[in-house]
């Protein structure tokens, strides 16, 4: 690995060009139907294996959400992809999530009541448009 950088809130890798076939290639190198159910079953295992390895590991010595070395959490969820603030608990973490749903359902349930009862009293929606809320 050569370098490590931030871009517009991705994060890239430079490494040199390790030459390996594709996943799907390498299970169906030009073998019969018994051996891609072999080569299958090899790669289901290994994956498998990795994921209870990254499972097993501990996490970070500091025991916060996020990068590591702290900051802001970067995600989709989050406006510009990024955190404006750090989570110290997965409660605080959820909270937030929980919000952040509610927010998005009233956005579109308020851009929806504006496109199907335009000039329509709130009193006259539907019950069901009327009732929605977060908790």
């Amino acid at each position: 690995m050569y370098d490590i950088f931030h871009h517009n809130y991705s994060t890239y890798i430079v490494m040199e060009d390790v030459p390996a076939p594709s996943f799907l290639a390498w299970i169906d190198q030009g073998l019969s139907a018994e051996g891609r159910d072999g080569r299958l079953a090899i790669a289901t295992e290994k994956i498998a294996a990795t994921v209870s390895w990254l499972l097993d590991c501990p996490p970070p010595g500091d025991g916060k959400i996020g990068p590591i070395g702290g900051g802001c959490m970067y995600h989709d969820l989050f406006c510009k992809e990024e955190a404006a603030l750090e989570f110290f608990t997965l409660l605080a973490l959820e909270v937030f999530a929980n919000k952040a749903r509610c927010l998005y359902f009233y956005s579109a349930l308020a851009l929806l009541r504006n496109i199907f009862h335009a000039g329509i009293e709130p009193s006259a929606w539907p019950d069901s448009a009327r009732r929605h809320s977060c908790k």
